[in-house]
């Protein structure tokens, strides 16, 4: 029998509560971010309970089980260790010391190997997290800092898209990197196929993989291939070889900052007290907005377009791993966008819609350029969240619940600190729900009926459907 939440009694005696919006300030700090929930929807009274449904669920055991190597992705018997990619050298769990050590020879040694190629374009090729991870890494580093290469991500078997790569990139002055755990993800390795034949020189192109084998049988060179271990997730993949042309393209220095900002998360989710520690808090907040405020969708919302690409990469991390059955609910829809052009699209049903929703406004304290502009993002943050809250009944009715991240400044160490805030967020979400937040058999069904399918085992309305492409 599955494990129903709902039948804790700190669970029941937060359903006997209701939301308030009490403007007591409520502000916690870490790692160069400020997590407010002033207009989370709750008082005093109503978080203490939270913390007591946190303790019900022994949430300090679950944080440490998770960082000291234990099998909390027990459907395929694995551990979950991205944390120790950011870690440092002396302090990588042991299970896992060498191979960390020699996935960071692999990748260092094949960065050399490129410099030595003249190559202008980088085409990335990965599904998923493979490829929302440089994607999104891209977007970001743009906005400060030069690159040192073109950098092409391809994240979808659509041939139009890979045929615009084609055409502005030169196969003699190209490198292409194929990233795969499995190296059997079938778009992967349709569009690697089609590059393949494209490039030419196989000395061009790199693997990330946990399959090294099937990389060399593929006709990658032994010495392109970088490692893509089995306890990392794709989704948590943003903190291993995948990001290889990112580093190519903008260098060490910024992922090096990236790694500092979510190592001192990691350390201030791993000995914080409940009372201060911002995944906990984090994580209390949202479930207090999804199973006791009943809200039915999540917003992510950051004003800086570098962070342009967040809500994408955070709606990946939501709902693939907590998109998952249990007694109560679990993720929500999650959507997003860049504040302030959302505020002329969904904002309004936010305001004024049928259905509760929670938002995420994530703020920059120092944005570079003019200072007016940036007074103008602050205010609009802060002027929406507190809308969102109070209204302005009959119209608008509030109570609808809102949190606010700042962030000290637009840097790669903060973004770190950012990514790994929600990333804890999520597990200690899922361990309250009962779920098992580091799998995905919803994507396994769809690969296993699109080989289905592609090898003519059709039913009968997909037989019609495929019809109109044969007629």
């Amino acid at each position: 029998m599955s494990f129903n939440p709902a039948e804790l009694q700190t669970w029941r005696v937060l359903a006997e509560c209701n939301p308030a919006f009490d403007e007591t300030p409520r502000e916690y700090h870490a790692a160069g971010l400020t997590l407010d929930l002033t207009t989370a929807g709750y008082d005093d009274e109503t978080q203490k309970k939270l913390f007591a449904l946190a303790k019900e669920r022994n949430w300090f055991a679950a944080r440490d089980f998770l960082m000291e190597g234990g099998i909390v992705n027990p459907s395929e018997n694995r551990a979950a260790l991205h944390t120790a990619l950011r870690a440092r050298s002396e302090d990588v769990h042991r299970s896992v010391k060498d191979e960390v050590k020699n996935e960071l020879i692999a990748l260092r040694k094949c960065m050399n190997l490129v410099q030595t190629l003249g190559a202008i374009d980088i085409i990335h090729v990965g599904m998923g997290g493979s490829g929302l991870a440089p994607m999104f890494l891209r977007s970001f580093f743009q906005g400060f800092i030069g690159q040192k290469y073109r950098l092409h991500i391809v994240v979808n078997a659509d041939p139009s898209t890979l045929l615009k790569i084609k055409q502005q990139c030169d196969p003699r002055k190209t490198i292409v990197v194929v990233a795969s755990k499995t190296f059997m993800t079938d778009e992967t390795m349709l569009v690697a196929t089609h590059l393949r034949t494209w490039l030419g020189d196989l000395n061009r192109m790199f693997a990330v993989t946990g399959e090294p084998a099937g990389a060399v049988a593929f006709g990658v060179p032994a010495d392109n291939v970088m490692g893509y271990p089995a306890w990392l997730g794709g989704r948590f993949s943003l903190w291993g070889s995948v990001v290889f042309p990112v580093l190519l393209a903008f260098g060490n220095a910024p992922f090096e900052e990236l790694l500092h900002g979510a190592r001192t998360m990691d350390e201030h989710f791993a000995t914080a007290p409940i009372e201060k520690n911002l995944p906990v808090l984090f994580a209390l907040a949202h479930i207090w907005q999804r199973n006791f405020m009943h809200c039915s969708s999540h917003a992510v919302l950051p004003y800086a377009d570098a962070l342009r690409h967040f809500p994408v990469y955070i709606q990946q991390l939501e709902m693939e791993s907590n998109g998952k059955a249990s007694p109560v609910a679990t993720a929500s829809v999650n959507y997003g966008g860049v504040g302030t052009t959302v505020q002329h699209s969904f904002m309004q049903w936010l305001h004024q819609g049928t259905e509760k929703s929670y938002s995420d406004f994530i703020i920059v304290d120092k944005l570079p350029g003019e200072e007016e502009l940036a007074v103008f993002l602050r205010n609009s943050v802060l002027a929406q969240s507190s809308a969102l809250a109070h209204g302005a009944p009959p119209e608008f009715p509030g109570g609808r619940p809102s949190n606010l991240i700042f962030m000290e400044e637009l840097s790669s160490f903060t973004l770190g600190a950012l990514l790994a805030l929600y990333e804890h967020k999520v597990y200690l979400e899922a361990h309250i729900w009962g779920i098992n937040c580091f799998d995905q058999p919803g994507v396994e069904l769809g690969k296993r009926l699109t080989r289905k399918i592609g090898e003519g085992q059709t039913p009968r309305s997909t037989a019609k459907r495929l019809a109109r492409y044969k007629s």
